[in-house]
């Protein structure tokens, strides 16, 4: 089973529209693409196993999404939303990127179907039609660049060569991002 992951995208600046420099900036993304099943190596996702997830990247959108296994054989409006579990997400920006280091803001776990955790907000609205509907609003006041190196004094936790280091921005941006996510057989 994949899902079609679509998020509809507009662009405003609230700082163009209020005429003041050092008000945050607001951005709506579209990114469209596909997200399957993710499931444990060597274990069976079906509705015997302790949940039921799907992931994947699209674009500068990686995705996690979490559900009760009851999903596998009852697809039914009202069990989907009410299956929901979590979610959490990075978002990557791919223009700060360097041939040695990744750029991203990433979310903390969003639990239930409303979730709204130090400013990220997600909400699952509806299943329709054989779609699941929703939005992610999230602040981005500071970014976390991660870099690989051979050092051995670059280490995150207990992972040799990567290294994170945070920077702030002086202008803070808003993100929006409206999904659409159509379960496939």
């Amino acid at each position: 089973m994949k899902i079609f992951f679509a998020v509809f995208v507009c662009l405003c600046f609230t700082s163009c529209i209020t005429n003041n420099p050092e008000s945050p900036q607001s951005k709506e993304l579209l990114i469209v693409g596909r997200i399957g099943q993710s499931c444990p190596v060597a274990v069976k996702c079906d509705e015997t196993f302790d949940y039921h997830a799907y992931s994947g990247e699209v674009d500068s959108l990686k995705l996690y999404l979490s559900f009760n296994p009851s999903i596998v054989t009852n697809k039914s409006p009202e069990n989907i939303l009410s299956a929901f579990h979590y979610l959490y997400f990075k978002f990557s920006f791919p223009s700060l990127n360097t041939d040695s280091s990744t750029v991203f803001v990433f979310s903390p776990t969003l639990y239930g179907r409303m979730s709204d955790t130090s400013g990220y907000k997600s909400e699952v609205i509806k299943f329709e039609n054989g779609k699941l509907y929703g939005r992610l609003s999230f602040p981005v006041q500071e970014l976390v660049e991660e870099i690989h190196s051979k050092s051995e004094s670059c280490f995150t936790g207990d992972m040799l060569g990567i290294c994170r280091k945070t920077r702030k921005l002086n202008v803070p941006i808003h993100y929006v991002i409206n999904y659409e996510l159509e379960l496939q057989e």
